[in-house]
């Protein structure tokens, strides 16, 4: 079982930096909950790597993505998940669309966690090691507000 799943278009920046982030600060601030994530795209290019720009923007937060491989979205991984947190509206409406029978239904991620402004994580492929940094501090900072959310459902509250 994967408690969460994140899904973007290609798996080489968006998904894989938000697992990524999740997974360290999870081992970090809730060792024993169990909690951790996955990443994958709904058109990823099977073992393609991620981006530099989005290993050297992980890097510059202490996580690697050095050895990330993307992956497509399948319906077995999918059902495999508890939880599906979408990056942007386009991947939410293709998965609703798609309507895996007893999968969990997908969330935009910034509306799961009920976040004033936009819920989308803007796609930051073909820019500048800039624009990374903007989408890796976005993901970095909803990382422990998802912990924490996670963390309280698991506790009954």
């Amino acid at each position: 079982m994967i408690p969460i799943l994140f899904v973007c278009s290609g798996n080489t920046c968006r998904s894989p930096m938000a697992a990524a982030f999740f997974n360290a600060r999870a081992e970090a601030d809730a060792p024993s909950s169990g909690l951790r994530a996955e990443s994958a795209g709904i058109a990823a290019v099977p073992g393609a790597p991620a981006t530099a720009p989005a290993i050297q923007a992980a890097a510059e937060r202490g996580v690697d993505l050095s050895c990330h491989r993307a992956r497509c979205l399948d319906e077995s991984l999918w059902k495999q998940a508890s939880l599906v947190l979408c990056l942007s509206s386009t991947h939410l409406r293709f998965l609703r669309g798609w309507a895996v029978k007893g999968a969990p239904v997908p969330r935009l991620y910034g509306e799961y966690l009920s976040l004033k402004g936009s819920p989308e994580v803007p796609d930051p492929y073909g820019g500048t090691l800039a624009v990374y940094r903007t989408v890796a501090t976005l993901l970095w900072d909803w990382s422990p507000l998802l912990l924490d959310l996670q963390t309280r459902k698991g506790q009954g509250t």
